[in-house]
């Protein structure tokens, strides 16, 4: 949570979720060509530094429309599931997800 009681989200799909620790974890601002990986470092050190902490949650299956599995060994199933997360994220309050959404004119990654 931040100062102001939000709590702040980032969600993201990767096969490998210690190399995308890594990558946040080791994107120096002046170093990194990826936004993205620089942002999320930026975020990370900032709460971090001001006595913050971090939780890490991990969907190892995800169910779909009439309970249906999905195969999250697929990129197009891991992409869909991380998609609807963002969109059900951003849709409540009290939550600041640190996914750009291009449709709110923030750019996009």
């Amino acid at each position: 949570m931040d100062d102001d009681g939000i709590r702040v989200l980032y969600i993201g799909e990767s096969v490998e979720l210690a190399r995308r620790a890594s990558n946040y974890r080791n994107a120096k601002s002046d170093r990194s060509s990826q936004r993205t990986s620089r942002r999320i470092h930026k975020e990370i050190v900032g709460h971090l530094e001001s006595g913050g902490s971090i939780a890490f949650a991990i969907a190892t299956s995800v169910r779909w429309g009439d309970d249906v599995e999905l195969d999250l060994r697929l990129k197009s199933a891991r992409r869909l599931a991380e998609n609807a997360a963002v969109l059900l994220a951003q849709s409540q309050s009290g939550i600041r997800v640190l996914n750009i959404d291009v449709d709110l004119g923030e750019g996009s990654e």
